[in-house]
């Protein structure tokens, strides 16, 4: 199981190799030929109908991530850990998951924190906060309140 750090809007990796955004698809490959040994099950996904148009995708099915790579350019533009049993993850030197136990909303929330304010979309449906892990959406409704302006109702 690989045991990963990771730096919000920007990496993936540990001490021996790193996956940064907007790195080359080349430079990818070479990371994952050097540690065959341990990253192992490497699924190339691409369209050979129109290779320009769709994402390349290297799925790293043992270890449950996803690097998605622009078609024109290939650079990495996405990194996608889809299945936490399979990957240990670390921010700032502490782990917030493991094999047995997934992570929470609360215990992600609580690793990395909102970056920005929160965007309110309209007064009467969702709030969502702008965090590094923005893929994880929370929904707080919020309701006008004549006297005090919005009030939020979980």
């Amino acid at each position: 199981m690989l045991d990963l750090e990771v730096v919000p809007e920007r990496s993936l990796g540990n001490e021996q190799w790193e996956f940064t955004l907007g790195m080359p698809l080349a430079q990818a490959v070479a990371i994952l030929q050097k540690h065959c040994r341990i990253i192992k099950n490497v699924q190339v996904l691409y369209s050979e109908q129109s290779p320009l148009s769709h994402d390349l995708i290297l799925n790293l099915t043992q270890d449950g991530i996803k690097l998605l790579f622009d078609a024109f350019n290939q650079r990495l533009k996405v990194i996608e850990v889809y299945d936490l049993t399979k990957v240990k993850l670390k921010y700032c030197g502490v782990h917030f998951n493991s094999q047995a136990i997934a992570p929470t909303i609360e215990q992600i929330d609580q690793s990395f924190g909102a970056t920005h304010p929160g965007a309110q979309f309209c007064p009467w449906s969702s709030f969502s906060p702008d965090t590094p892990w923005s893929d994880c959406e929370t929904n707080v409704h919020l309701q006008w309140k004549q006297s005090t302006g919005y009030q939020v109702c979980m």
